[in-house]
This record gives structure tokens, C-alpha cells and sequence, in this order.
């Protein structure tokens, strides 16, 4: 009985080892292996063409960041300024307004 079952496990086991039907390994005619090699060699070259081209959008994405982060500063800047000059006039204009009323009243006084 034991013979019997060492022999269906060497059975299974030389099934598992053999490819299925239809997927042995054989031998390419030339024109394909020649045709094979090229594909090979094309896919290499496309590879390394996205990586070159990952490579250069990390590198403009980290400058527009950049340039970015500047353009911020500047409009940060200039809309500081921008305030500091809108205050400065509106505070001689009520200076202006105050002097023109302050005359009236001397003059509505009589003084």
C-alpha cells in the first residue's frame, strides 16, 4: 500500500514539475529572437526617457515653487506699501479737512 501511495506522489510531483500543455519553453526562430532583442533594447530606452523626463518635472516643479514663494513676498510687500501710502494720504487729506474746518469755525466766530 505504501508503494502504492509513493508512487501517485511521484506521479503528482512530475505533474507539477511539467509545464502545462502548450507552455514549454522553445526554441525562437532568429527573425523573432533578432525582433525580441530590439523590443528589449527599445523598452530599455523608453524607460530610461520617462525617468529623464520625471526627473526634469521634479526639478521645474520644485522652481516653480520657487518662483512662487517670491511672487508671494513681492505682492506681500507691495500690497504693504501700497497700505502704508493709502494711509499717509488719507491722514494728510484729514489733516487738509481739518485745518479748512478749524478756519471756518474761527470765522464763524467772528475771531
Amino acid at each position: 500500500m505504501s508503494r502504492v501511495v509513493d508512487q501517485k506522489i511521484e506521479a503528482k510531483l512530475a505533474n507539477l514539475s511539467r509545464p502545462p500543455f502548450g507552455q514549454e519553453d522553445v526554441e525562437m526562430p532568429p527573425q523573432v529572437d533578432t525582433r525580441m532583442s530590439e523590443m528589449e533594447h527599445r523598452l530599455s530606452s523608453l524607460e530610461a526617457v520617462v525617468q529623464s523626463n520625471h526627473q526634469q518635472q521634479q526639478q521645474q516643479q520644485a522652481q516653480i515653487t520657487s518662483h512662487l514663494g517670491h511672487l508671494q513676498q513681492q505682492v506681500d510687500s507691495q500690497g504693504s506699501a501700497l497700505q502704508r501710502h493709502l494711509d499717509e494720504k488719507l491722514s494728510e487729506q484729514l489733516s487738509h479737512i481739518e485745518r479748512i474746518l478749524g478756519r471756518g469755525e474761527k470765522k464763524f466766530r467772528g475771531e
